[in-house]
């Protein structure tokens, strides 16, 4: 993710379209060599995917996780985090809803979140799930965290500008290497509003909206090379400080595995990758409480 300040639209376009040709640069020769693990059941509906483990958790048959890919609001598809979602279903026995959405500059901060939540409504009633574990990646994990407090705080739902957003149940909230402050003069976040001027300041800075809510179980991955590092760090100090149940999983690197930005993501299967995934897990089951 990019902050420095740009002004004009063709400033910003090209600073999109570098940002993507770097992504691709990096995503295409990882996504060819990735191997899935077996176990877990693929069920494609376009605009998002079923990742089903078998067998699934009895206990836990209604509530699914939703999985939100990150790419700085212009890039990325749900391919992108099929294998790291094939994993976190195979760990916790529950099915996983990997979804794509419509990238920015094309769509307002509002208009995505309003399409995310309806998505995630459309697919709990497609596949029977009642209950929902939000995680996400970058500025999914962005996307992520937003919904789920928009979706439990209604000072946080009307200042995003979701009057009309469908009433989701959700638990808890997987965050990896995620941004929460963004410069509203900057790239990305200068095109959250595109023309409107009705979001709030906690749009650029979501721990204003974090300390709103005092239950909402989450979980913040973040690693020595993150560039992010710093910003999620924060996040996990200013909501202990609170009082919210937060847990933050810092991991440094070793001679086999750099903790670069995203981690989790783009080898799921190192060890590293695997304590994160059993964090969120965890922190979805309950089973764990706020640490140092």
């Amino acid at each position: 993710m990019l902050n420095e300040d740009i002004k004009s639209s063709s400033e910003i376009e090209e600073q999109i379209k570098d940002f993507i040709k770097d992504c691709e640069h990096y995503d295409l020769p990882r996504l060819a060599k990735e191997k899935l693990p077996d176990g877990v059941r693929l069920l494609d509906c376009v605009r998002y995917e079923c990742l089903r483990p078998e067998p699934v958790d009895p206990d836990n048959k209604d509530k699914c996780f939703i999985l939100i890919h990150g790419g700085a609001f212009v890039y990325g598809y749900k391919e992108l985090d099929r294998c790291f979602g094939m994993h976190l279903a195979k760990l916790s026995g529950l099915s996983v809803i990997n979804i794509n959405y419509t990238l920015m500059p094309d769509i307002s901060l509002t208009g995505l979140l309003y399409q995310i939540a309806g998505m995630i409504e459309e697919a709990g009633s497609l596949f029977g799930y009642t209950t929902f574990h939000l995680t996400g990646d970058s500025a999914g994990a962005y996307l992520a965290y937003a919904i789920s407090l928009a979706a439990r705080n209604m000072d946080v739902r009307f200042g995003f500008g979701l009057e009309e957003m469908p009433n989701l149940n959700i638990e808890s909230c997987g965050l990896i290497c995620g941004c929460y402050t963004l410069s509203k003069d900057g790239f990305p976040g200068i095109l959250f509003e595109k023309g409107e001027s009705r979001l709030k300041p906690f749009a650029y800075d979501l721990g204003l909206a974090g300390i709103k809510d005092k239950t909402l179980k989450t979980a913040i991955v973040t690693g020595d090379k993150d560039f992010l590092r710093q910003d999620n760090k924060d996040l996990a100090v200013r909501l202990k400080e609170e009082g919210c149940p937060v847990s933050i999983l810092d991991l440094e690197s070793d001679e086999e595995h750099e903790m670069q930005h995203v981690f989790p993501i783009t080898d799921p299967a190192s060890p590293q990758a695997r304590e994160a995934l059993r964090l969120i897990v965890e922190n979805a089951k309950g089973s764990i409480t706020a640490q140092d």
